[in-house]
């Protein structure tokens, strides 16, 4: 049959464009501005246009941004819901992560970015061993907004009071 030999080569090379696109994401992080802290439900720029980006993926209602310095760091400030046409944000942060030792807040570094399909958010902190939080990784699936977090311990500190 003609038909099957002519679908053949076109099934392979549509799974082969599958693949290339996962590799290739990496390439492509923050294309698009998705940090910010909205202030106000509605937060405009000077010529009435949203003022940030935020993330939403394969259909979904709401969407999140990145952090966008100190204030923001540990998770995904900006839940921000499609209502209609418009975006109306519900505040600058839902939650975040806080890590505090001996009665002292941890400070931690921020690697944040993001890639075609996720938003990704890790925080490297160090207190009585050295550990890597990763704490939230947003993708898009089937209408809703995954939220992924993860404790990984990279080793032991000797840790004297």
């Amino acid at each position: 049959m003609k038909i099957k030999t002519i679908l053949t080569p076109v099934a392979c090379a549509l799974l082969m464009s599958f693949s290339a696109h996962a590799a290739n994401a990496d390439n492509y992080k923050n294309v698009i501005n998705r940090t910010g802290a909205p202030q106000y439900m509605k937060d405009y720029d000077y010529d009435d246009h949203q003022r940030f980006n935020p993330f939403f993926d394969l259909g979904a209602w709401h969407g999140h941004l990145l952090p966008d310095g100190p204030n923001t760091m540990g998770g995904f400030p900006g839940v921000a819901l499609l209502t209609e046409e418009y975006i109306n944000f519900m505040a600058s942060n839902f939650d975040r992560l806080t890590v505090w030792q001996d009665g002292k807040k941890v400070d931690f570094t921020l690697e944040a970015y993001s890639i075609p399909g996720a938003l990704v958010s890790s925080c490297h902190l160090q207190f009585a061993m050295v550990t890597k939080v990763d704490i939230e990784r947003c993708t898009g699936r089937n209408d809703s907004a995954l939220r992924h977090a993860a404790h990984i311990t990279t080793g032991n500190q000797n840790h004297q009071r």
